[in-house]
């Protein structure tokens, strides 16, 4: 669902997202502010432990807990990895502008 929805608005993840919230919901798939509360602070808690964020949040099925987890996860993390490309490729064409900068030009006499 999420990846077609992805698919459908050319990997505009903002788009994206839009599209999956306009779409008739299934109800336990809408969280409170309470209940993300219940969630990061259990998150902090038990880390990766969803059994016991589950247990936590009470009012969600586990499915609904494991959904949120890598919704949230997946997104930060993907973000991070692209940020840290971005930077490496901004490196690299640092480098190269700093190595063509000191190479002497050819066809020019001193």
């Amino acid at each position: 669902m999420a990846l077609g929805a992805l698919h459908l608005a050319a990997y505009q993840r903002q788009a994206a997202l839009q599209a999956l919230r306009s779409r008739a919901v299934d109800p336990r798939a809408v969280w409170s502010k309470v209940e993300e509360r219940h969630f990061h602070a259990a998150l902090g808690k038990h880390k990766k432990d969803l059994r016991a964020v589950h247990d936590a949040v009470r009012t969600k099925d586990m499915a609904s807990v494991v959904r949120l987890y890598y919704l949230e996860n997946g997104f930060k993390k993907k973000e991070e990895r692209e940020k840290a490309r971005d930077m490496q490729l901004l490196k690299e064409a640092r480098s190269r502008e700093a190595a063509a900068a000191r190479e002497p030009r050819s066809g020019t006499s001193p």
